[in-house]
């Protein structure tokens, strides 16, 4: 009985045998074809221009952070409550300014002038759009894990190459530039549009405390003054609300210097007490002197007597214009050191590479493309002859 298996087996070896042999009584058609398609990729690839490609490299700098140096020393220490996201701006990432370093804003001048050299060629440009001339021709991407951008360029002409390149980083410094100064810009017009809210805010909250410290008959830190001392006070008032562009004259009061005032004034009041006790005793009550004591004791009481809560209200007045004065005045120093910053020269991104082209051409790779050629010629030459040999029908064994 004859095994089916091996039936099968034989005629697998027998299919495969067949297709040896064709290949075998073929071989110098199968080579001569692919040969000679071979050497046409070579003659063709040579007859074509090679393609060149170019590239640099640049340090693309986050100027939220590291632009300016007022930045760095006045406005880092400003909450973000007070100045909000006009200052600091720490949202963009590597990918955002990818996409802003590709976009037309950017580059569209060195699309225009591609376009131009392209048509000297005579080449059709009617389709090349700027999304297609970007895909096709331009790389732009950031070096992984870095901060490193790697542009490169790919044409024919070696020299339309390096011109393209470098217009692109003249693009991407005067990009740069532009970035820091509408930061800048946008920051002093927000501190100045400050400024103007700040100065009457200030002016206000000292004219409240003066006016508060003359109907109450306090100086300026918070002691009881004479009738007669009270135009002093008021012309001493008028002049410091006058001087809000340097300093005022208010200024915080601890309870450890109210403690020694309050403690000063027991101790001349139980002096001017003591005196009194014993010159009475010598003098006529309506002595000079004993009338002199005894409207100096009345004038202690009378201050030691004071509410506590007209104190209070006076330090907290003055509390008030003492924190809008430090307001005004960081907004001033800001405003001065920004405008400064503006008047400086601001650095371009880094170039870390200059353009410069590669050793080897990336098209066309005639090498490559003979032997693939040749493999692909090998593989449809045998297809073509186990056809052929198939339809014939001939029998050689």
């Amino acid at each position: 009985m004859v095994n089916p298996d091996n039936t099968k087996n034989n005629f697998d070896e027998i299919d495969l045998l067949l297709i040896f042999e064709r290949i075998k009584r073929n071989k110098f058609f199968i080579f001569s074809f692919s040969l000679i398609l071979s050497i046409s990729s070579i003659i063709y690839n040579k007859s074509k221009d090679p393609t060149y490609r170019g590239t640099f490299q640049v340090v693309v700098k986050d100027t939220s952070k590291k632009g300016m140096s007022g930045r760095s020393s006045l406005l880092s220490s400003v909450p973000n409550s007070f100045l909000g996201d006009v200052v600091f701006n720490n949202s963009s990432n590597n990918k955002t300014q990818e996409f802003i370093l590709k976009s037309p804003s950017v580059l569209n001048p060195v699309y225009q002038f591609n376009l131009k050299e392209f048509k000297k060629r005579g080449q059709d440009i009617r389709k090349l759009s700027y999304k297609l001339w970007l895909s096709k021709l331009l790389n732009i991407e950031f070096i992984e894990k870095t901060d490193i951008l790697e542009i490169s360029f790919i044409d024919k002409d070696k020299e339309f190459i390096i011109d393209t390149l470098n217009m692109i980083s003249e693009k991407y410094k005067d990009f740069s530039r532009r970035d820091r100064r509408k930061d800048i810009a946008k920051s002093i017009k927000y501190l100045e549009n400050q400024q103007k809210i700040l100065r009457p805010k200030l002016t206000k909250s000292l004219k409240e405390a003066n006016k508060f410290a003359l109907e109450n008959g306090l100086s300026n830190t918070g002691e009881l003054i004479s009738s007669t001392s009270n135009s002093n006070l008021a012309i001493q008032n008028s002049q410091s609300i006058n001087q809000l562009g340097t300093r005022s004259t208010l200024t915080r009061k601890s309870k450890d210097r109210d403690k020694l005032r309050f403690k000063n004034q027991f101790a001349k009041l139980e002096k001017y007490e003591t005196a009194y006790t014993e010159l009475s005793s010598r003098l006529l009550p309506n002595s000079k002197t004993l009338r002199e004591l005894e409207n100096k004791i009345e004038t202690l009481k009378l201050s030691l007597k004071r509410p506590s809560e007209i104190l209070i209200k006076y330090r907290t007045l003055s509390d008030i214009a003492e924190r809008d004065e430090r307001s005004l005045l960081f907004v001033e120093d800001s405003l001065a050191e920004l405008n400064l910053e503006s008047a400086k020269q601001q650095d371009p991104w880094e170039l870390i590479s200059i353009p410069t082209l590669d050793d080897r051409k990336i098209a066309p790779k005639t090498k490559n493309d003979a032997i693939l050629t040749f493999l692909v010629s090998a593989i449809l030459a045998t297809l073509i002859v186990i056809i052929k040999e198939k339809n014939l029908g001939n029998i050689y064994y």
